[in-house]
């Protein structure tokens, strides 16, 4: 059988992997436009839903699988023939860039990643994060930013409220509560106010700021976290329910 993976991202390689793991005797081709490959390694199982991993881009020229029934063609995909099981792409990175070239398959798995559903489409002040270039390209933006507004409730919004601790951060949700899918109610309730602290610490001149015995202060400390409602977002951790 002849097995090919549209895709040289995280998804590819572990579909190819598995592939050549599950069938050894079978052809696995790869189809990547880019000329790096990406992988995973350390992987550490946290909990039921969370994994922690470390992303590693390979060039494909020094790429080398242990299975031997892999193997991996650099080119853009143009068109899919379902009917005739053909697979058509063009070369990149070579004097054949623009000859069509196909190939045939048993089986075709499409990795080729989603696209993020980004609010606002074609604005310079938008950012959707997807791969490794994504990120790459907001720590660049992040520099100079005094204030981010971050829309969505996900393990990538997770990750950025509490990596994101320099400038003012607006966390935008249209759920209930914060990282729905990996908490429930009650662990989000508890979560929210160690976050708003850990996001919020005092600088040095807000420290030698002179503060009367008497008031309280307006951020909640860590040893009394009860001090303010959990259900009640501060300021810069907004709940926005979605209009749709």
């Amino acid at each position: 059988r002849l097995f090919v993976v549209a895709g040289a991202g995280i998804a590819g390689v572990t579909c190819a992997e598995t592939l050549a793991r599950l069938c050894p005797y079978d052809s696995i081709t790869i189809i990547s436009e880019s000329e790096l490959l990406k992988g995973v390694c350390n992987v550490k199982k946290l909990s039921k839903t969370l994994e922690e991993f470390s992303v590693v881009e390979t060039p494909l020229s020094s790429v080398s699988f242990t299975s031997p029934n892999i193997q991996i063609v650099r080119g853009r995909i143009t068109s899919i023939s379902h009917a005739d099981h053909t697979l058509y792409y063009s070369s990149v990175g070579s004097d054949q860039e623009q000859q069509q070239q196909q190939i045939k398959y048993d089986y075709l798995c499409l990795c080729t990643g989603a696209r993020p559903n980004v609010v606002i489409r074609d604005s310079p002040h938008v950012l959707g994060i997807r791969d490794t270039e994504t990120v790459e390209h907001l720590r660049r933006r992040l520099v100079n930013a005094r204030r981010v507004v971050i829309v969505g409730n996900g393990g990538i919004a997770l990750e950025l409220v509490h990596e994101i601790a320099h400038c003012e951060v607006i966390w935008a949700i249209k759920d209930d509560h914060i990282g729905n899918a990996f908490f429930d109610t009650q662990a989000a309730e508890f979560l929210l106010p160690e976050l708003y602290v850990a996001t919020h610490q005092p600088s040095a001149e807000e420290s030698s700021s002179s503060v009367p015995p008497s008031s309280s202060p307006t951020t909640p400390s860590k040893s009394s976290p009860s001090s303010r409602s959990p259900r009640t977002l501060p300021s810069t951790l907004r709940r926005r329910r979605s209009t749709r």
